[in-house]
């Protein structure tokens, strides 16, 4: 690949964009109607995605989802989610597949801010409301499709908290005369693909060098700002600016995006994300519709653990229960022995570590996970009211967890 660099990056991505033009043009045929798209997978983003699923879902919106995600290593610790989301006209893409596919797919730097555009361009709608993972509506956001502004540009963006300086890079690099206009805050935008396709081209152009375009923006959010003004692309922006709301404890949690009117609509949960445990779940102030939210959560914790590959069954459910609260001594054999709390939010109350994060029950065994979702441990019942067997990574020492009768639950 020829050297990118700030003084020629807007003159080689104008030109392929014209190869690119007409060798790949839009294809109606390829995309039809209207849908969601979301960008989850691994155990943070897509606990996050299940709040957003289940409030567009109350909120009355009947758009179909596509709820994308980067290969397995993302998917087996949250495989058991998609059952749950089945009900909710969830299709889960899985990015590293398509792009692997087919050389139509291609990209070579397929990252964390690199799969939004991405997502965006190959979903199977042909217009697209993309929402992060952590973003949560508060109204049905269908009618945005139906508004002048939409109707008029065919793109809305919403503003972010800053504007992008006279001094910036970025101009230069994306070939942009200087606006003194917002940035853009990408927790949610709307595409009319067809209209907006070369626009979307270009992003991938600047998405498969982001080495060195996250040099000049930060992440996607720019791009949507800077491609479509490199191509003339018009959007349009609501003029109410963003509420932030804070934690109880002064943090910055959620910025509240609002539609043409000035209602909130969206509420970008990108400072504080929802988190499995309940604990780790600062309530905010003003946070609208926060205890249906919340509701999710639990909801979501009652059947679904991520030191499992399957769902919850009532039988698991009992001995899940009868353990909750109860302090066992966890010994390593040969390497020492510690009190052990079983939570009842599928965390340890005490006892555990970054190899024991996540625990939960499947057919009388007892599974451990580390905080990426990966098994640690798998314990066979002993008969005597714990479990034995041993580490599956690190020293794979030997393992017993045993009950203490005499000590409460802490």
């Amino acid at each position: 690949m020829t050297e990118i660099t700030l003084q020629n990056a807007a003159a080689k991505s104008q030109a392929w964009l014209a190869a690119q033009l007409a060798a790949n043009p839009y294809h109606p045929d390829r995309y039809a109607g209207r849908g969601i798209v979301i960008a989850g997978g691994g155990i943070k983003y897509t606990v996050c995605a299940w709040v957003a699923i289940r409030a567009i879902r109350a909120s009355g919106c009947r758009l179909p989802i596509e709820l994308w995600y980067r290969g397995l290593p993302e998917y087996i610790p949250v495989a058991p989610i998609q059952r749950l989301t089945d009900q909710y006209d969830v299709r889960w893409v899985d990015a590293f597949a398509l792009r692997d596919s087919d050389p139509r797919y291609a990209h070579r730097r397929l990252n964390g801010f690199e799969l939004k555009p991405y997502a965006i361009q190959h979903s199977r709608f042909s217009e697209v409301l993309f929402v992060d993972a952590d973003n949560v509506v508060v109204a049905d956001p269908t009618y945005l499709f139906e508004s002048k502004e939409y109707r008029e540009t065919g793109t809305l963006l919403w503003p972010d908290y800053n504007r992008l300086a006279k001094t910036r890079g970025a101009w230069e690099y994306f070939g942009v005369p200087y606006r003194d206009e917002w940035e853009v805050e990408s927790g949610q935008v709307v595409i009319d693909k067809a209209r907006a396709w070369a626009a979307l081209l270009l992003c991938h152009w600047y998405a498969e060098r982001s080495e060195i375009t996250w040099r000049h923006v930060y992440g996607d959010k720019e791009l949507f700002h800077l491609c479509w003004r490199a191509i003339g692309q018009p959007f349009a922006m609501p003029t109410r600016h963003i509420q932030t709301l804070h934690t109880r404890q002064g943090g910055h949690s959620t910025m509240c995006q609002h539609d043409f009117r000035g209602r909130r609509l969206f509420q970008h949960r990108n400072g504080t994300k929802w988190h499995y445990w309940d604990a780790r779940n600062p309530r905010v102030p003003g946070f609208l519709q926060e205890a249906e939210c919340l509701d999710y959560l639990a909801e979501l914790r009652r059947v679904w653990n991520p030191a499992a590959k399957t769902l919850a069954r009532p039988e698991d459910l009992a001995a899940i229960a009868a353990v909750v609260g109860r302090t066992y001594t966890y010994e390593r054999v040969g390497r020492g022995s510690r009190p052990i709390t079983f939570a009842a939010d599928g965390g340890f109350a005490r006892g555990g570590a970054g190899c024991e994060a996540y625990w939960t029950i499947r057919d009388e065994r007892l599974l451990i996970a580390g905080e990426d979702g990966r098994l640690t441990m798998d314990l066979a019942p002993d008969g005597a009211g714990g479990w034995h067997g041993r580490w599956l990574v690190h020293e794979k020492m030997p393992i017993r967890i045993m009950p203490q009768k005499s000590i409460n639950s802490a």
